[in-house]
C-alpha cells in the first residue's frame, strides 16, 4: 500500500510532466536569397512587422538553423516590446550549412512575448531557415 505522501508526490510530478509543452515544430522564420542585416519572414511577413508570439511561459532551449551554403553569418532572436528589439539569443553559424544548438543558459519568455529573427554581421546567409524550441507551461 502506498503512503499518501508518495501518491501526492507522484500526482504532482505527473501533472508537472504533462503540463510541459513545446512551441515546436513549426516555430520558424525564413528568407529567400542572400540575407544580411535584415529580419527574416514569418511566412510572407517580415518578423519585425509581426513577430511570432510565444504560446507558453518558458525558455528557449534550442535553436536550429539551415542555409544553402556554409556561412559565418550570425542569427539573433529578438524580443519586441513596442518599437524596441532586444536580442535574447545570438548564434554564429561558424562556417557551416546546418546547426542545432542546445542553449546553455536558456533565455526566458512569457506567453505572448513577440519574437523576431534578425540576420546580422557582414556575412550573407543564403536561403536561411531558423527555428527555436521553447519549453514551458501554458
Amino acid at each position: 500500500m502506498h503512503d499518501w505522501c508518495e501518491t501526492q508526490a507522484f500526482i504532482e510530478e505527473f501533472v508537472r510532466q504533462i503540463s510541459t509543452v513545446s512551441a515546436s515544430p513549426g516555430f520558424t522564420w525564413g528568407g529567400s536569397g542572400n540575407i544580411k542585416n535584415a529580419y527574416l519572414l514569418n511566412d510572407t511577413v517580415p518578423s519585425n512587422t509581426a513577430g511570432r508570439l510565444s504560446p507558453v511561459n518558458g525558455a528557449i532551449n534550442t535553436i536550429f538553423i539551415t542555409c544553402e551554403d556554409p556561412t559565418n553569418g550570425v542569427i539573433e532572436i529578438r524580443r519586441r516590446v513596442g518599437a524596441v528589439y532586444t536580442p535574447i539569443v545570438t548564434q554564429a553559424m561558424g562556417g557551416v550549412r546546418k546547426l542545432t544548438v542546445e542553449i546553455a543558459v536558456p533565455p526566458t519568455v512569457a506567453k505572448n512575448d513577440e519574437l523576431t529573427c534578425f540576420v546580422t554581421n557582414a556575412a550573407n546567409i543564403k536561403n536561411p531557415v531558423v527555428g527555436i524550441i521553447i519549453r514551458g507551461t501554458l
